[in-house]
C-alpha cells in the first residue's frame, strides 16, 4: 500500500536555535547516509524565519537563563540565523495560525486511503486478539473446573 508513494515526508515543529536547527541538519545527514534522501524529506514546518516576521514573535530571548544556557551551546558558533525562537512563542502568539499550519500540511500529505486500510487492519486485529485472549480465558477456566472437579 505505501509502495506507491514516492517519498515519505517528515514534517518538523522545532525551535529556530543552534538545537533545532542542528536537529534538521542531522536528520538530513542521517538520510543521506542510509541511502533515504531520495525516499524521504524532512520538512521543517516550523519555526521560520518567515514565521517569526510574519506573526510578530520575538526575535530573541531576553532571560538571563535561555542566554547563558545559548553562550554554553557550542553550536552557537555555527548558527547563522538573525534568531532564536522557541516553538512555544509561535503556540502562544499565534494559536489558530500554528493548528492551521499543522492541518494544512497533514492534510496536504494525508492518504485517506492508507489511513482508511490501516484503521480496518488495526481494527480486524485488535477484534482478533480479543477472541485470542478470550479463547485462553475459556481454557483456564475448564483447566480450573476440571482441577477442583478432580479435587
Amino acid at each position: 500500500m505505501l509502495e506507491r508513494h514516492e517519498k515519505t515526508v517528515i514534517l518538523y515543529c522545532g525551535d529556530l536555535d543552534p538545537s533545532g536547527v542542528d536537529i534538521e541538519k542531522h536528520a538530513n545527514e542521517a538520510l543521506k547516509v542510509f541511502g533515504l534522501d531520495d525516499r524521504v524529506e524532512f520538512k521543517r514546518l516550523a519555526i521560520t524565519p518567515e514565521q517569526v516576521e510574519q506573526y510578530g514573535l520575538p526575535p530573541r530571548p531576553r532571560d538571563a537563563e535561555t542566554l547563558a544556557k545559548l553562550k554554553r551551546d557550542p553550536r552557537s558558533k555555527r548558527y547563522t540565523y538573525d534568531y532564536v525562537v522557541e516553538l512555544d512563542a509561535l503556540i502562544a502568539y499565534a494559536p489558530d495560525e500554528f493548528k492551521r499550519l499543522l492541518n494544512d500540511a497533514v492534510e496536504k500529505y494525508h492518504d485517506k486511503e492508507v489511513y482508511r486500510y490501516y484503521r480496518e487492519r488495526a481494527q480486524q486485529i485488535a477484534e482478533h486478539s480479543e477472541a485470542i485472549v478470550e479463547e485462553y480465558k475459556q481454557r483456564a477456566l475448564r483447566m480450573i473446573k476440571d482441577s477442583l472437579a478432580g479435587a
